[in-house]
């Protein structure tokens, strides 16, 4: 994987993860971390809830599903994100 594919890789689930944190301002991810449902949520539920979102945002970005990011799909991934930016901006 060249260095571009990773750093890109790595912009689109970076984007992706400050999308679904301004989504929920309600607390919802924070609720949904929260495994053991104590009121708190700790580093490792935390980590745990997120590597699920990441694993999900993967394979929605991998389009023909072979367990690869393909320039192609992060292509389309980068041109999902920055059409989802310009909408954010104009709201």
């Amino acid at each position: 994987m060249s260095m571009l594919t990773k750093v890109t890789t790595a912009a689109v689930l970076l984007f992706s993860s400050c999308a679904v944190l301004a989504q929920s301002r309600d607390g919802a991810l924070l609720q949904n971390a929260d495994a053991d449902h104590d009121g708190k949520v700790t580093q490792q539920e935390f980590t745990n809830a997120r590597a699920e979102q990441a694993a999900k945002l993967f394979d929605q970005l991998d389009a023909n599903h072979d367990g690869v990011l393909d320039a192609q799909e992060l292509q389309a991934a980068r041109s999902v994100a920055k059409e989802r930016f310009r909408e954010r901006r104009r709201q």
